[in-house]
C-alpha cells in the first residue's frame, strides 16, 4: 500500500495541525474514537503535548453542545514500533541474555585477536569492562541491523578508503557476531535483531489498526521502513512544512539530507543574544521572561508559562536556567527527561560503591549527606524517630556539622569504627551502615544472585522512607525504583542462561546495573504554572508563541557529536548511518520550522562553557548571505558586546538585585570586637557586616590537608605549651642548648599531633607535620639566641580585654596575645605575635599601605595590643613585632615595628572612628578592591561582575531613601 504525504504549513504549530487533521478524519458526530489509530511520535514531550491538545479540543467541542467522547489513539515511539507490529513466536533472547552471550563471544577470541580489536585495552581488563565493550558492540549491531548494513558492506567501504587495519577489525566483529549467534542457539534462543532483518518472512501484526500516522519523523531506519510497507493499515506521513519543500522529504516524510543542509536560515539579528557563559545565558532567559510583554509585543500576557517555552540545547545550561528562573519568581521544570543515573536511588548505590571501595572520608561524607540515607539513619535511631520533623531535621544538621568539624580537625585517611577521636554519634552511624551492607561487603555473586541482594538493600533503605506530596524527588525516586526493580527481575529471569561465567563484586554489580539502565529515563515532577525547559528536538514542535533557544553553539545546535569508537564519521556517512551531515540537515530543518511556526523566537549563544572553555558559534548562525556572515562573526567575537551578570543574583520581578543581603537600617548594636576584626572593616565594611553581623561563614569540607588556619592553630598550641613549660621550669633551664630546646618543643608537637590526628591521618598531613618540625627546630635555634640576649617569657598566649570610652559609652576590645617578653638587662617589654604563614612579612607592610600616595593603616592588631596588655600601659617603650616562623627556615626570626608614638595614636583614633561607624550601622558601600579576596563572599559581593560599580551606586541610593523612612536613622 502506498504512503500518503500530508504537508502541514508553518502558519501554525505542527501539533495544532495534527489535531485538526485527526478531528476532520476521525470525529463522527459526538464520537471521536481513535482506537484503531496509531500515532508514531518523535519524542515524549510531543506525545504529552498532543494528548493535552486533544483533551482541550474535546472540551472546546463539548462546550458547543456536542458532548464529544474522546478515545485517544495509540501512541508509540519509533524504537518501540517493532513490539506493536511484529509477533515473534520464537524464543527470543532478552537484552541481558544477549549482552552476556556477546561478552562470551568476545572472550572466546584468542587473546591476540581481542587486542587487535582493542589495542589500548589493559591486559588485566576486568569482566565488567568486557561487558561494557560488549554493550557498545551490541548498540552498534542494533544500528547496523536497523539500517540493513552488513559487515561485508563495511569491509567494502574500508577497502575503498584503503583502511587495511579496519578491514581486519571488521572481520573479527563478524566472527564475534557468528560466535554470539552460536552461543544463543546452544541455549535455545534466537537474536531478535537477526529475526527482524528478515522482515520479508514476518507478517506485520496490524489487524486491529486502520491508520498509522508518522508524525514529523525526520529519520526512520531502513528495517522499520520495510516493516511499515508490509502493514495493511493506511500509512500517512505528516510533514511540517509547506508543499514548496516537497523535494526535502522522502516518501516516509524523512529528510533528504542534501536538500536541508544547504538551506538558508531566516534569522533576525535582533533576535540573537551573544553572552559570555552559562550564568549569563541564564540571566538572558530571565530578562526575556521578565520582559515578555515587550519581547512578544503582546501587552495582555499574564501567565508566562502559557506563552513561552525554553529549548535547552546544552545540558549544562538546564540547572542554571532552572535555578535562575526560580530565584526570579518564575517556577520552571525540565520536561527533558532525566537519565536514571541522576535519580536518588542510583546515586545511593553509587555512593555506597565509593564508600565500600576505600572507606574514605569524602565517600563517607557524600553517603551521609544523601537525603535518603539521612532518613534511613533517622529511622534507626529510635529516640529521634519519635520526635517531630523539625527535631529530626535538627538532628541531621547537627550530625552533618559534627562530621564537618571532625573531618576538618582530624583529617583521617579512612572512616572506620576505630578512627581516631571518632565522636559516638558518627561511630554509631558507621556501625549502622556497616550492618546494612554486611551481606554485600567482600562478597562475589553471579548477576542473578546480585539481583536478590540489590533488591534487599534498596528495600531496607527505602522501606522506611516517607515522601512528602510536594517532595520534588518523589516522582523520580518512585520511577527509578520501579525501573531498577524491572531490570533486576530481568537478571533473575532472563539472564541466568548465560551468567554462570560472571562472578562480580558489589561495585561491579552496580556498574552493570548502571550500564543496563543507561538509556532509561524518568520524568520530572509536574509543577503547576511552570515554564517548560525542553530538549531541542521537542522544542521545535512546541506550540508556545514564544520560543527561547539556549546553547545556540556549535556542538549543541547543530549537534555534531556523532562520535563512535568503531565507526568514524566519514564511514558512517558512506554507509548511510547517523553522521554529522545528517545532524546538520535535521537541525537546519528544525530551526527553519521553528522560526516560521513561532510568532517570536529568541536565540541565546554563549562564548564559554561552565569550565571557561571557549565555545564556537553555531554554523546555523552563518546559513545566510556573505555580508551577514561577516557581521555575525564580528558580533560574536566583539568583546565589547557582553551582557554582564551578577554571579549569584538575577533580575527578579520586584527588584533587580533583591537577593543581595543589604545592611539593615537598624541592626544589632556591636559593643564588643576583637582587635583582629578592625582589619576586616578597613578592608571592606560590607564583608565585615556579612561576617560579624549576619554571622555568615564558609565551611570547606573538601580539605585533603591542614588548611592555613589549622596549621597555624597547631603551631600556636605547641608554642604555647612550650612557653608555659619554660615559665614553670627552674631559671637555668631557659638557657639550655638549642638542640635541647628543639627536643622539648618537638615532643609537644608529636604529642599534640597524635592527639588531634591519631596514627593514620592522610599522607599530606604527615608531610605537613615533617615540615612543621623543620620550622620549629629553626624556632628553637632563634629562641636560644633570644635567651642569651636576656629575653625571658613573662607569659604566653592569653585572652585579654579592655574597655574604651567612646563618646561616653563603653566599648570592649578583645584579643588573644601570643606572647609577652621582658629583657632582664634593660627591663623593656616586648609583645610578639607568632606568624606561621608561608612567607615572612614585616609588621609595617602588613599594617600600613600606601593608597593614592598616602600611607594609612589597614590593620590595627599590633597597635591595639598595647591597650590590651597591662604591662605596656606602664612601659611606653614596649616593643611590638612578629616572631616569624616561615617556610624558609633561614628567615626565622623577630621582626619589630618601628612606629612613632604619633603613628600609634593615629591608629587608636582610627579604631575609635570605626567604633562610631559600627554604632551608626555604616557598612555600605563595599570596597572597590575585590581581586585579593577569597573569603567565600565573592558572589554575594559581585566581585567579578563587570558593572559592579553601577549596582553598588544604585543600591546606595536605595539605602539612603530607606534610611530616610526609618525614624532615628
Amino acid at each position: 500500500m502506498g504512503i500518503e504525504r500530508i504537508f502541514m504549513d508553518w502558519k501554525q504549530p505542527a501539533l495544532h495541525s495534527v489535531v485538526d487533521l485527526l478531528e476532520k478524519r476521525h470525529l463522527s458526530g459526538s464520537n471521536w474514537d481513535m482506537t484503531s489509530v496509531l500515532v508514531v511520535v518523535p519524542g515524549y514531550q510531543s506525545q504529552r503535548r498532543l494528548q493535552e491538545l486533544l483533551a482541550l479540543r474535546t472540551a472546546e467541542l463539548s462546550t458547543n453542545g456536542a458532548n464529544v467522547l474522546l478515545i485517544p489513539p495509540v501512541f508509540s515511539h519509533l524504537d518501540r514500533i517493532h513490539d506493536l507490529l511484529i509477533p515473534l513466536d520464537q524464543a527470543v533472547a532478552g537484552s541481558l541474555d544477549s549482552l552476556f552471550a556477546r561478552t562470551k563471544a568476545i572472550l572466546s577470541l584468542p587473546e591476540d585477536e581481542q587486542y587487535t580489536l582493542f589495542p589500548n585495552a589493559s591486559r588485566k581488563k576486568e569482566i565488567v569492562e568486557w561487558i561494557r565493550v560488549a554493550d557498545q558492540i551490541q548498540r552498534l549491531q542494533t544500528e547496523l541491523s536497523d539500517n540493513c548494513v552488513s559487515y561485508s558492506k563495511i569491509q567494502k567501504v574500508c577497502e575503498d578508503l584503503k583502511l587495511t587495519y579496519s578491514i581486519k577489525r571488521w572481520k573479527l566483529f563478524e566472527t564475534i557476531q557468528n560466535n554470539y549467534l552460536e552461543i544463543l542457539e546452544k541455549v535455545g534462543l534466537q537474536d531478535a535483531e537477526n529475526l527482524l532483518t528478515k522482515t520479508d518472512t514476518i507478517s506485520a501484526n496490524s489487524s486491529t489498526l486502520q491508520c498509522i500516522y508518522l508524525l514529523c519523523l525526520l529519520e526512520i531506519p531502513k528495517n522499520v521502513k520495510r516493516l511499515l510497507l508490509q502493514c495493511t493499515p493506511q500509512l500517512t506521513a505528516l510533514i511540517h512544512a509547506p508543499i514548496d519543500h516537497d523535494k526535502g522529504f522522502d516518501a516516509y516524510g524523512c529528510l533528504e539530507e542534501n536538500y536541508w543542509a544547504t538551506q538558508t536560515v531566516p534569522l533576525n539579528q535582533n533576535d540573537i543574544a551573544i553572552v559570555n557563559g552559562p550564568l549569563e545565558q541564564a540571566l538572558e532567559v530571565v530578562n526575556l521572561v521578565s520582559n515578555l510583554n515587550v519581547v512578544s509585543g503582546n501587552e495582555s500576557v499574564t501567565n508566562v508559562n502559557e506563552y513561552i517555552s525554553v529549548a535547552v540545547c546544552d545540558d549544562e545550561l538546564a540547572g542554571p536556567i532552572e535555578r535562575s528562573l526560580e530565584l526570579a519568581g518564575y517556577p520552571a521544570m525540565r520536561t527533558c527527561i532525566a537519565g536514571i543515573e541522576q535519580t536518588p536511588p542510583a546515586r545511593v548505590l553509587k555512593r555506597i560503591c565509593e564508600y565500600t571501595s576505600n572507606r574514605s572520608p569524602e565517600a563517607f561524607a557524600s553517603l551521609l549527606r544523601h537525603p535518603d540515607i539521612e532518613q534511613w539513619l533517622i529511622a534507626q535511631v529510635h529516640d529521634v524517630q519519635q520526635q517531630s520533623a523539625e527535631s529530626r531535621g535538627g538532628w541531621v544538621q547537627s550530625l552533618v556539622d559534627e562530621l564537618d568539624t571532625y573531618l576538618r580537625e582530624t583529617l583521617p585517611a579512612a572512616m572506620v569504627e576505630s578512627s581516631h577521636n571518632l565522636p559516638p554519634t558518627l561511630q554509631a552511624c558507621i556501625q549502622q551502615i556497616e550492618y546494612l551492607l554486611k551481606d554485600i561487603l567482600d562478597q562475589t555473586y553471579r548477576p542473578s544472585q546480585w539481583a536478590e541482594h540489590l533488591q534487599a538493600l534498596l528495600s531496607k533503605i527505602y522501606g522506611q522512607v516517607r515522601f512528602r506530596d510536594d517532595d520534588p524527588d518523589r516522582p523520580s525516586t518512585v520511577c527509578a525504583l520501579k525501573e531498577i526493580g524491572r531490570h533486576l527481575r530481568e537478571w533473575t529471569i532472563g539472564g541466568q542462561s548465560n551468567d554462570d561465567a560472571f562472578q562480580l563484586v558489589f561495585a561491579e554489580a552496580v556498574d552493570l546495573l548502571m550500564l543496563r539502565m543507561a538509556c532509561s529515563k524518568v520524568p520530572d515532577m509536574e509543577i503547576e504554572g511552570a515554564i517548560h525547559l525542553n530538549e531541542w528536538k521537542d522544542a521545535a514542535l512546541d506550540d508556545m508563541p514564544v520560543l527561547i533557544i539556549t546553547g545556540f553553539n556549535e556542538g549543541f545546535l547543530p549537534d555534531n557529536r556523532c562520535t563512535d569508537p568503531f565507526l568514524p564519521d566519514t564511514i558512517r556517512h558512506k554507509l548511510g548511518l547517523g553522521c554529522n551531515h545528517r545532524c546538520l540537515a535535521k537541525d537546519t530543518y528544525l530551526l527553519i520550522s521553528a522560526v516560521h511556526s513561532h510568532p517570536c523566537i529568541k536565540l541565546v549563544s554563549g562564548k564559554t562553557s561552565a569550565d571557561n572553555s571557549p565555545l564556537s558559534p553555531s554554523r546555523l548562525l552563518f546559513a545566510c548571505d556573505s555580508k551577514t556572515v561577516v557581521e555575525r562573526v564580528l558580533s560574536f567575537y566583539d568583546e565589547s558586546e557582553q551582557t554582564p551578570v551578577p554571579l549569584l543574583l538575577v533580575h527578579g520581578k520586584e527588584s533587580a538585585y533583591a537577593n543581595i543581603p543589604l545592611p539593615a537600617p537598624q541592626g544589632k548594636v556591636i559593643d564588643t570586637l576583637s582587635v583582629t576584626a578592625f582589619k576586616q572593616y578597613l578592608a571592606c565594611p560590607y564583608r565585615f557586616y556579612l561576617r560579624y553581623v549576619e554571622k555568615l561563614k564558609t565551611v570547606d569540607d573538601g580539605l585533603v590537608e591542614m588548611g592555613q588556619d589549622q596549621f597555624g592553630e597547631l603551631s600556636h598550641l605547641v608554642l604555647r605549651q612550650f612557653t608555659e613549660d619554660v615559665i614553670q621550669s627552674e631559671e637555668g633551664r631557659s638557657t639550655q642548648p638549642a638542640a635541647q630546646l628543639a627536643q622539648r618543643i618537638l615532643k609537644f608537637l608529636h604529642d599534640e599531633f597524635l592527639r588531634q590526628y591519631g596514627h593514620n591521618p592522610v599522607p599530606a598531613v604527615q608531610l605537613q607535620m615533617t615540615r612543621l618540625e623543620c620550622r620549629l627546630r629553626a624556632f628553637a635555634e632563634r629562641q636560644f639566641t633570644e635567651f642569651n640576649e636576656g629575653w625571658r617569657f613573662i607569659w604566653g598566649e592569653q585572652q585579654l580585654s579592655c574597655t574604651l570610652d567612646v563618646d561616653g559609652t563603653p566599648f570592649t576590645l578583645m584579643g588573644r596575645v601570643d606572647r609577652l617578653d621582658q629583657n632582664l638587662r634593660t627591663g623593656q617589654y616586648r609583645i610578639l605575635d607568632y606568624k606561621t604563614s608561608r612567607n615572612a612579612k614585616e609588621p609595617d607592610k602588613t599594617h600600613r599601605k600606601k593608597i593614592n600616595g598616602i600611607t594609612d593603616w589597614v590593620d590595627l592588631q599590633l597597635p591595639l595590643y598595647r591597650l590590651l596588655v597591662p604591662e605596656s600601659k606602664h612601659s611606653p617603650n614596649t616593643l611590638l613585632g612578629y616572631f616569624q616562623i616561615p617556610a624558609d627556615v633561614y628567615k626565622t626570626g623577630i621582626s619589630l615595628a618601628n612606629w612613632t608614638e604619633d603613628q600609634l595614636v593615629g591608629a587608636d583614633n582610627l579604631a575609635v572612628s570605626i567604633i562610631r561607624k559600627l554604632r551608626q550601622g555604616d557598612f555600605w558601600p563595599p570596597s572597590d578592591e575585590v581581586t585579593r579576596y577569597s573569603d567565600g563572599f565573592e558572589r554575594i559581593c559581585l566581585d567579578n561582575y563587570p558593572e559592579r560599580g553601577k549596582v553598588i551606586h544604585k543600591l546606595l541610593d536605595a539605602m539612603k531613601s530607606t534610611r530616610e523612612e526609618v525614624p532615628g536613622v
